[in-house]
């Protein structure tokens, strides 16, 4: 009864939950340089700026926000994301309520946190820290769980057509 219950609250694809690895490995680069040339000839002495690359955290943050920004643009209303970085913790940086459904509120919280640490060294002495992807996969796992506002109405709705069909 309760799969169906909460099957009729709300369509399975109106929450999404993005996992970002924010361990020391996601701070590495890319290796997809990004070059820059200001000028379109150029002038006798000019040194050109070396190729800049992204780092793969960079890269799936950005991914991220396109597919938020592309979701939103589509469906303005009804469809859910949370973001949670996770590295020796899950950061959770949103939640289903409706006011932290912006790019802006995702952003804020992404500069937060900051780009990953550093690897530690090779030879280093001191204990590692458990940086591991687990952290934020149990924290989605748990905001999937979670219901949202809509689907609070709905259930209520729910119980309160019973109640009257009684």
């Amino acid at each position: 009864m309760s799969f169906t219950l909460t099957s009729k609250l709300y369509p399975a694809n109106h929450k999404t939950v993005f996992v970002l690895d924010h361990t020391p490995y996601f701070g590495i680069s890319c290796e997809n340089p990004i070059e820059f040339e200001f000028l379109k000839s150029r002038t006798p002495g000019f040194i050109p700026m070396n190729p800049i690359s992204k780092s793969l955290w960079t890269s799936s943050v950005e991914s991220a926000i396109e597919y938020c920004r592309i979701v939103w643009d589509l469906f303005p209303q009804g469809k859910l994301v949370r973001f949670i970085a996770s590295d020796t913790v899950a950061h959770i940086l949103n939640t289903w309520s409706p006011t932290q459904q912006n790019l802006t509120h995702i952003m804020n919280g992404m500069s937060l946190i900051g780009i990953p640490p550093p690897p530690p060294p090779l030879r280093s002495v001191s204990t590692p820290l458990d940086y591991t992807v687990l952290h934020g996969l149990r924290a989605a796992i748990e905001a999937l769980s979670e219901s949202t506002d809509l689907q609070q109405e709905k259930s209520k709705e729910s119980l309160d057509g019973q109640k009257n069909s009684e």
